[in-house]
């Protein structure tokens, strides 16, 4: 099995961030929380024998947690004041660039946290982004 390198990856989120995220931004590292079933239902009864469980179908898609480097002129303001509906959030894991495999979901950006701005520094932030709704594969970013 070959190891893989995250050099390709990144996440877009709406049409905030761009339909080119090089030009915007570019994700130095982000954490997925993963896919969390919820608790299964006992199912046991007097003529069990051993304790008995249905699998729960609900699972929450988690959180994504990336630090990005950023362009100040994008404004991330209205995200994080807004009720609106959730923005689409597309995840690309790339390999280098040589294979893909991409998941979207529905998402709110629950914080941006800049991490520093340094006078000859890069401008970085991190992000908070509640995944919600069903979560699927997707081939188009």
């Amino acid at each position: 099995m070959a190891h893989d390198v995250g050099a390709g990856s990144f996440i877009k989120f709406g049409a905030i961030l761009g339909s080119n995220p090089g030009t915007h931004y570019r994700v130095n590292s982000w954490g997925w929380g993963g896919v969390k079933r919820d608790d299964p239902a006992d199912a046991t009864h007097l003529l069990s024998t051993a304790k008995e469980f249905i699998a729960s179908e609900v699972y929450d898609p988690g959180e994504l947690n990336p630090t990005i480097q950023y362009d100040p002129s994008i404004d991330f303001v209205p995200l994080l004041t807004s009720a609106a509906t959730a923005q689409v959030v597309t995840f690309i894991f790339a390999n280098g660039g040589t294979s893909q495999r991409a998941y979207s979901a529905y998402g709110s950006l629950q914080s941006f946290d800049t991490d520093g701005i340094e006078r000859d520094g890069l401008m970085t932030a991190t992000l908070n982004i509640k995944l919600s709704g069903a979560l699927g594969t997707t081939t188009t970013w």
